[in-house]
C-alpha cells in the first residue's frame, strides 16, 4: 500500500489507515513488517521534504524494535535534524 502512494494526500490517507487500526496490527503482530515499509517509504519521500508525518509513524510501529539498529539510528538522526531545522527557523523568524 505504502509504496503504491503517488501523492500526499495518498500517503496521509494510508498512515492514518494505520493508526487507526494499530490494535489490529498489533494483534496481527504486523507492527514489524509496517515499520519497515514505513521506513522504506521514509527513505523515499524525504528527498521531497516529506518527513514528519512519516516519521511520527515509524516511531510508534517501531516499537518492538523491528528495524535493524542502522535503520533506527538513521531514523534518529533524522529528527534530531527536524527538531535542529525548526528551531533554527523559529529563532530566523523572530
Amino acid at each position: 500500500m505504502l509504496e503504491n502512494c503517488v501523492t500526499l494526500d495518498v500517503l496521509l490517507a494510508a498512515t492514518d489507515t494505520l493508526h487507526r487500526f494499530m490494535t489490529i496490527w498489533t494483534s496481527l503482530r504486523n507492527t514489524g513488517t509496517i515499520a519497515q515499509c514505513l521506513y522504506a517509504t521514509h527513505q523515499r519521500w524525504k528527498v521531497r521534504g516529506i518527513q514528519r508525518e512519516l516519521l511520527k509513524s515509524l516511531v510508534e510501529f517501531d516499537r518492538e524494535k523491528a528495524l535493524e539498529e542502522a535503520a533506527r539510528m538513521q531514523v534518529s538522526q533524522d529528527i534530531a535534524s527536524m527538531a535542529q531545522v525548526r528551531r533554527h527557523c523559529f529563532f530566523v523568524l523572530k
